[in-house]
């Protein structure tokens, strides 16, 4: 691989560990049906909280490396580092955006585990598309590709419209985390229900009183975004009995902007607002905008959000919707797709899935 690519291109930190934990395996001479450290023991041994170690752990599992069974403990299943996956597939590379990993990367962990569960020994590497040039960089990576003597696969995570063109064109078996812009095609895709998205929040809104729709959307539209926007339409078209003016603002994730544009709707409009925030950033901006502008209560808007992602019972200041798969699952199926794709050969048909959501509040 280049250099320059090396340097946007690692694998994810739970292969590391998964990846340290056997090579301390071998190094204590374990055999298949020996036991190993339980989980506590592991991590004082690699410096890490119990909770990595668990998903490093699990992706060993999922390698078919270790068993994990209550009042068992960890029982070596194999130690071999070549035995063979059910596909040819040896490589996967993670197309994403390094801020994204950031902010979503217990969703990340999870995803890999679904996918090293189909893929048990296929290697997972994330590429980081950088901010300047990303296409030159997915051309270098498909020119690598394609010169590997591996056999390589791309899972790509929001990826703009040259990203998806580019790998669509280069045959090279991928699955698009996400929705397809128009005129692609090839590249299978999995993507949560951005219609539904968009009717759940705005019905939501209208429920709580709604009577000026503040529609906030990330400087970056998505083909989703668009079913979203569709679907806020049509509710107000046929919403009953009174009319719900929307406002749409296409805004960076800033503090200072997204508090005044509120502060600007919020003294053109005579009666409650309500606002639609395409992501967390967005959303958490508004709130804070909201504690510093002093309203009665009957007129403070309530905040609805469209991605939130994490799977635990945490407490939000706003409404939101969520994916009904778990991230694993998610993986899963990405894994399989991936799979097929390896099995059908080029000629293989675009599958899609599109994942049902829920409403959270």
């Amino acid at each position: 691989m280049r250099s320059d690519q090396a340097k946007s291109s690692s694998p994810p930190r739970i292969t590391i560990l998964a990846d340290r934990i056997m090579d301390d395996i071998r190094r204590r001479g374990l055999k298949v049906g020996d036991s190993y450290l339980n989980t506590r023991a592991v991590a004082q041994m690699l410096g890490v909280n119990t909770a990595v170690v668990n998903r490093a752990l699990q992706l060993l599992v999922q390698r078919r490396m270790i068993s994990r069974r209550p009042r068992q403990g960890t029982i070596i299943i194999n130690t071999a580092e070549d035995h063979p996956g059910p596909t040819s597939l040896q490589r996967v590379h993670l197309l994403v955006r390094q801020d994204y990993l950031k902010k979503e990367g217990l969703l990340a962990d999870g995803i890999v585990l679904g996918i090293q569960g189909e893929l048990p020994r296929a290697d997972i590497q994330f590429n980081f598309l950088p901010d300047s040039d990303p296409d030159a960089y997915v051309r270098h990576l498909i020119h690598d590709v394609l010169k590997s003597r591996m056999s390589e696969g791309f899972v790509v995570v929001r990826g703009g419209l040259w990203t998806q063109r580019l790998i669509a064109a280069s045959g090279i078996p991928t699955v698009v985390l996400g929705s397809l812009y128009p005129s692609i095609t090839g590249p299978s895709w999995i993507d949560r229900d951005h219609y539904a998205v968009g009717k759940i929040l705005t019905e939501y809104l209208l429920r709580e009183g709604a009577e000026h729709l503040l529609v906030m959307m990330r400087e970056q539209m998505l083909p989703g975004d668009h079913q979203t926007l569709d679907a806020i339409h049509h509710c107000i078209e046929t919403f009953k009995p009174r009319r719900v003016p929307i406002t749409l603002r296409v805004l960076p994730a800033d503090g200072n902007v997204v508090e005044s544009e509120i502060a600007r709707q919020l003294s053109r409009s005579t009666g409650r607002m309500g606002l639609f925030c395409r992501s967390t950033n967005l959303a958490d901006a508004a709130i804070a905008a909201l504690k510093k502008i002093r309203l009665p209560n009957e007129l403070r808007p309530r905040v609805a959000v469209c991605d939130v992602h994490e799977r635990e019972a945490s407490k939000h200041p706003f409404a939101y919707t969520r994916a009904v798969l778990k991230p694993e699952a998610i993986g899963t199926h990405i894994g399989r797709m991936l799979i097929q794709q390896c099995d059908s050969g080029s000629d293989q048909i675009c599958e899609h899935e599109i994942m049902g959501v829920e409403f959270c509040d």
